[in-house]
């Protein structure tokens, strides 16, 4: 039995994979009712075997596993970190040999050639060929799992197309959830509905975008849940439950009086099978509870047993895509830095090879009639992208234009109009509060709020979204259309069905998604940490906004003119003394991928691409001014200087003067021509919800601008400039010779004040600066420390440049009030590193460049020198810090004690410096050297 030899958990998953792919291609091609409900019977364990079981509330932040559940996942297939290749299985019987496979399967061809790869891949499109009987030419002939999910109309299926598998309602994406759970409200009249605390309104935001999303998805699925009689009415019980609990104000409702481990239908339960549409789920295993016992009192027990019933091509794809999540969790319980297994390779692989199947690229018209047929329909490729779309882009309930700006004129104490400049972006893209998704239905109180924790995805899932994105953006449909709506001619492909539109419809589904994404991820990325979420959501962002940069080949490497020379002397050697029948067109595979540009890479962008910016304007725009607020907390400091200018230039040099007057045409309300007027609207109808509030209708007096960032890139170039100065006023004789010589040759400081330089101009062309721009006005000088550089300013100017910004202090040293003050209001900088020292010097605690054992020998040689001559009294105590706790004011009046003092005392701590030990050893032997000739 195929189940015995799926649940072994000694064979290698290779071997099962083999046993499983020769059932596809030998007993499943003729077909037939045995067969079907085999493939039915283990497909449960199967899907448990490569991706683990679906466990409830799995994906939950901080989720306690149990032994046997850490078990049963970390056994699955694509859990594992090293080949299955190399591991021979330990049964007697196996024969498999790992000769064909490299080591390890490092590369994308050599994970080709793995059984479980090829057990999994979606099906290879076919050429279209007349006279076509050999079924190791015709791939359609041959059944894979992808063709059998998918209920392929040339395999002939008659049970697999009304099975029906379970999936726990917890584990369904949060928009899904939140839809059902209101419809289910809607719909019953048995649930009173609590009042609506108006107080509350004011940080909370709206879920109506999020259960719009749910509802949609709800339309994909082949079976509605919310036409599962069974499913809407448990579900109406446990919103009861939920009010109930509301209304006592958190209190327990009752014991619990059922096991926890008790379900309504386990996810691994045998799949029903339903011969008609509107055929009752009665044949659904009920709790006993839900069946007219004794009701369970536990919520959190009754909404763990919920389970709705899908499609097998359905669970297949949520199992699929939530895997990076499950990994994810795994790592982080398992607290492993080894992200790139082998397993997950695999799934990387099978990810690139569905996305290419469900949302292939479109080169031209006219390789379209050498396939068969389309590859799939759209309603699965539409619920594949929207399950990618909740699982990987939607982890949080993002706050609405409307809310947001609500939300910051409360706060400001203006009205709605004050808010809605380009500027205020960063503001409008927090994470309000949000209601608890059964609270949705008893109105707004305190214990159904919940304040949100940004939750970034976890790494693995951050590569996924990448890949998607990367597939979708090179597109070359896209430069297709946008050559067509610049000459205003319209395909066949535009005419009567995209009415203008640049984007394809898979790219037009996942903007919303992705654009929020992005601003939250940029918003609330951490900016320290190396190849955080910020740097993901910016990776995302720039691919986006830069289709341009996309480059087209033929794949057409070596190993396919190997194959296409064999196959022709195979063709010939078999048709000798006789006509050779028609053989197989070949057609040159295209690959397009785009590709990531220097930062100080001249940007592509040509007019040809305008129906392409209008489509995508507002990222443009509130990415951009999310970037330049947070882009202030990058370090600019000499050691990690260069590694943030790459990052703001890979950001400005996308902003090229054409792409910047494109921009501003669009914004421009007088300027806006009906062609792209047309476009824009439909971009902002796509936002919805989330599209800023821009003026519009002539509104000259209030129009949007790039112009309007123009204080927040001065904040930025401000910052650079002053730890620019900073750090050259920090140097010491060494550093200032060494930068000397570097200047001679271009580099060092000097190749940094370049690139400052440089930077500010690209900026001036963006926001428009001021012809006399400086971005901190010298007064000591006369010209501009960008007009002539600022090469030309000593060490003394710029420590002068940044007195000025000190804080206000007392006469000890210390900083006053107004100082604390001017520090938290961000008008003035304050360094550690610019604070004097007060007290007597030579009682200072040891240094870190010092030897303490010298430091304290120098010390007491001092003291007793001083002494001996009568130039100063020696302390009580060694060191400040040790042995003497004093206050500010005794240091201060200790300070004026040793101004009192002559011109001269000795203090031979320069001695324990290990500084001037190194400059004594290289003076020692150079005179050794000079001597011994």
């Amino acid at each position: 039995m195929l189940e015995e030899v799926i649940n072994r958990p000694n064979d290698s998953p290779a071997e099962v994979a083999k046993v499983l792919d020769s059932f596809f291609r030998k007993e499943f091609r003729y077909g037939g009712t045995g067969v079907e409900s085999q493939f039915v019977r283990f497909f449960p364990l199967f899907l448990d075997r490569v991706f683990g079981p679906v466990l409830a509330n799995s994906l939950r932040r901080n989720h306690e596993f149990t032994k046997e559940q850490l078990d049963q996942i970390e056994s699955a297939w694509l859990m594992q970190s090293r080949s299955w290749i190399l591991n021979r299985p330990r049964g007697s019987g196996s024969t498999f040999s790992p000769a064909p496979l490299a080591a390890h399967g490092s590369g994308s061809v050599k994970l080709e050639n793995d059984p479980v790869v090829k057990l999994l891949s979606a099906p290879k499109p076919c050429l279209y060929q007349e006279n076509e009987t050999d079924d190791q030419n015709n791939p359609k002939a041959v059944p894979s799992l992808i063709r059998i999910l998918s209920k392929d109309p040339d395999l002939e299926l008659s049970i697999i197309p009304n099975a029906r598998a379970a999936f726990p309602f917890v584990e369904l994406p949060t928009c899904v959830q939140r839809a059902m759970i209101q419809l289910a409200y809607l719909t019953s009249v048995s649930v009173p509905s609590s009042s609506s605390s108006t107080g509350l309104v004011q940080s909370l935001s709206s879920s109506a975008g999020n259960i719009a999303n749910g509802s949609k998805i709800l339309d994909c699925l082949s079976w509605n849940p919310m036409q599962q009689k069974d499913v809407v009415q448990n579900l109406r019980q446990v919103i009861s439950l939920h009010h109930n609990h509301d209304r006592t104000d958190g209190q327990t409702i009752g014991i619990h009086q059922g096991r926890k481990d008790q379900a309504l239908t386990s996810p691994r339960s045998p799949i029903l099978v339903h011969t008609s549409q509107h055929q009752q789920t009665s044949s659904l295993r009920l709790h006993p509870t839900f069946s007219g016992g004794k009701p369970i009192q536990d919520v959190t027990v009754m909404e763990e047993s919920l389970n709705i019933q899908l499609s097998l091509l359905e669970k297949y794809f949520i199992v699929f895509v939530r895997f990076p999540l499950l990994m994810g969790q795994m790592h982080q319980n398992r607290q492993t830095s080894n992200s790139y297994a082998y397993g997950e390779k695999v799934y990387l692989h099978l990810l690139r090879d569905y996305i290419q199947y469900y949302f292939p690229h479109n080169f031209s018209e006219s390789e379209e009639y050498l396939y068969r047929e389309k590859a799939v329909g759209s309603e699965k490729d539409e619920l594949l992208i929207r399950f990618m779309m909740e699982f990987w882009l939607e982890r949080h309930v993002y706050t609405s234009t409307k809310d947001a700006i609500a939300v910051v004129s409360s706060q400001e104490g203006d009205s709605a109009t004050y808010v809605m400049g380009l500027e205020w972006s960063y503001n409008l893209a927090e994470l309000l509060m949000v209601q608890d998704k059964w609270g949705s239905t008893a109105g707004i109180t305190p214990a159904s709020l919940s304040r949100q924790r940004y939750d970034a995805p976890p790494k693995q899932a951050q590569r996924c979204i990448k890949i998607l994105v990367e597939h979708l953006v090179a597109d070359p449909a896209i430069a297709r259309r946008c050559r067509s709506l610049l000459s205003g001619e319209n395909d066949r492909e535009n005419l009567g069905r995209y009415d203008a539109w640049p984007l394809p419809r898979i790219q037009t589904i996942v903007q919303p998604s992705l654009y929020n994404y992005i601003r939250t991820g940029l918003r609330y990325g951490p900016i320290h940490v190396t190849n955080s979420s910020f740097y993901a959501a910016l990776d995302l962002w720039l691919l986006w906004i830069e289709p341009w940069n996309t480059i087209q080949r033929k794949k057409f490497g070596a190993t396919a003119q190997a194959k296409d020379i064999i196959q022709n002397v195979s063709n010939r050697v078999s048709h000798i003394g006789g006509p050779a029948s028609p053989t197989k067109r070949h057609v040159t595979e295209m690959h397009s991928f785009p590709t990531v540009p220097k930062p100080n890479q001249t940007s592509k962008y040509t007019p040809a691409w305008e129906s392409y910016v209008a489509s995508n304007l507002h990222f443009y725009l509130v990415p951009f001014a999310i970037f330049l607020r947070r882009a202030r907390e990058l370090d600019f400091s000499k050691s990690d200087f260069h590694k943030s200018m790459n990052h703001l230039q890979r950001v400005l040099r996308v902003y090229s003067p054409q792409l910047v007057h494109t921009i501003n045409s669009l914004l421009d309300n007088q300027r806006e021509n009906d062609h792209l007027k047309k476009i824009l609207d439909s971009h902002e109808g796509n936002l919805g919800e989330y599209c800023p509030v821009r003026p519009k209708d002539n509104n000259v007096g209030n129009v949007w601008k790039l112009d309007t960032l123009r204080e927040e890139m001065h904040n930025l170039l401000e910052e650079i400039v002053l730890q620019h100065r900073k750090a050259i006023g920090e140097q010491g004789f060494f550093e200032r010779v060494f930068s000397k010589i570097e200047g001679l040759f271009g580099e060092g400081y000097k190749a940094d004040e370049h690139l400052i330089i440089k930077v500010v101009e690209h900026a001036s062309l963006i926001v428009k600066f001021p012809k006399n721009y400086e971005v901190i006005p010298s007064g000591k000088r006369k010209d501009s420390m960008f007009s002539r550089g600022f090469s030309n300013l000593t060490v003394s100017d710029n420590t002068q440049d940044l007195s000025s910004y000190s804080p206000d202090r007392e006469a000890t040293g210390f900083l006053s009030n107004k100082g604390r003050q001017q520090i938290l209001q961000g008008a003035r900088l304050c360094s550690a590193s610019n604070v004097n020292f007060i007290g007597d010097p030579m009682y200072a605690r040891p240094k870190s460049y010092e030897i303490k054992v010298i430091v304290n020998w120098t010390l007491f040689l001092s003291n007793k020198l001083n002494v001996y001559f009568g130039l100063d009294t020696p302390k009580k105590y060694l060191f400040y810090g040790e042995e003497a706790q004093l206050t500010a004011d005794q240091l201060a009046k200790e300070q004026e004690e040793m101004n009192k003092v002559g011109l001269f005392r000795f203090n031979l701590r320069c001695l324990a410096d290990t500084r001037n030990w190194i400059v004594i050893y290289l003076a020692w032997k150079i005179l050794c050297r000079l001597f011994s000739r």
